[in-house]
């Protein structure tokens, strides 16, 4: 059992999750926070769906046949990359020249485009930790400094379906990057690169809804950045970790997409493939964060999840789990 693999393949995956939604504690607004007290309830639900969820991708195979299904992949990958692209414009406003941060993203971005997935997978293992150890720090300062402590709770059934819906909309994102790290991982690496992923995961969320909801931030923008400028932190530092958390995501899906585009359309310029996607995303992204997570995010989360449970019941009803399911 290889120790740097499992730490490296957790890493990978968080850093193909964290993006701009988690990073800046949008997401974690629309789908955990507004339960108050209640959150630590959907976060639970959330990281054991994702346990569920990485150990029923890891048995099987998911090379659909189906136009649909491979249109749909298609498309959630093109909104997330949009939405990456619409929260860089948002955590822009934070510094001094926005355009160097443009930049540089997108220098980074087709630099790692032409490195095989092995660099990239060295590349997040480096930034990941950086901004998870950013990220927690803030939110820490932030319990401990901040004097709102009345925290009024709700329950509903939503308090079920919507961290269920949170992890299928992650997974779903993350089907073909999960079988792509872990194809090469015996059986318990594979359990245990799920289980660190999930912790790490669990923490991640568990502390910064906490931090939202105490310092009272759950209504702005960009929460995480209101809570850094609340607690006086240096806000151009914990802006370059969120760049670099968006940029990680934007990598990690657009491998995908450029797989599909050079199969599917028979385009095989990496470099035009590249343009295509950042410049589609662009005229995407002015649709606005807000309405990205609100309402895309959701939408996908209760698609997917209607798919993974198509999935899980040919996976009950079938002896042979590397079966490759045409839905």
């Amino acid at each position: 059992m290889n120790l740097k693999k499992i730490i490296s393949n957790a890493f990978v995956l968080l850093g193909a999750v964290i993006g701009g939604g988690l990073s800046t504690g949008k997401e974690l607004s629309a789908f955990f926070c507004k339960y108050g007290a209640n959150f630590w309830i959907s976060n639970i639900i959330c990281v054991i769906s994702v346990v569920l969820l990485l150990m029923l991708i890891s048995k099987n195979s998911f090379n659909s046949k189906n136009t649909f299904i491979e249109a749909s992949f298609f498309i959630v990958r093109l909104i997330i990359c949009s939405t990456m692209i619409s929260s860089l414009h948002s955590v822009c406003i934070y510094f001094p020249n926005s355009t160097i941060v443009y930049i540089l993203f997108l220098i980074l971005f087709f630099v790692c485009m032409f490195l095989d997935l092995k660099k990239i997978s060295i590349f997040f293992s480096i930034i990941v930790p950086l901004i998870i150890i950013t990220l927690v720090s803030v939110c820490i300062l932030g319990i401990k400094n901040t004097s709102f402590t009345s925290i009024s709770s709700t329950f509903d059934v939503n308090i079920i379906i919507n961290p269920i819906s949170y992890a299928s909309f992650n997974l779903f994102l993350l089907i073909y990057i999960v079988k792509n790290i872990l194809n090469n991982s015996t059986k318990k690496e594979k359990i245990y690169s799920i289980l660190l992923f999930s912790l790490l995961f669990f923490a991640l969320i568990f502390v910064m809804c906490y931090a939202i909801i105490k310092s009272g931030v759950i209504s702005k923008d960009i929460p995480i950045l209101s809570l850094t400028e609340q607690l006086n932190l240096n806000v151009v530092f914990v802006t370059i970790n969120i760049v670099l958390a968006i940029l990680s995501t934007f990598i990690g899906i657009s491998v995908d997409l450029i797989n599909v585009i050079k199969e599917k359309i028979g385009i095989k310029n990496s470099f035009i493939i590249n343009s295509i996607i950042f410049i589609f995303c662009l005229l995407i992204s002015n649709i606005g964060l807000n309405v990205l997570v609100n309402f895309f995010y959701k939408f996908i989360g209760y698609f997917s999840l209607i798919y993974f449970f198509i999935i899980f019941i040919k996976y009950l009803t079938t002896k042979n789990t590397a079966l490759n399911y045409k839905i």
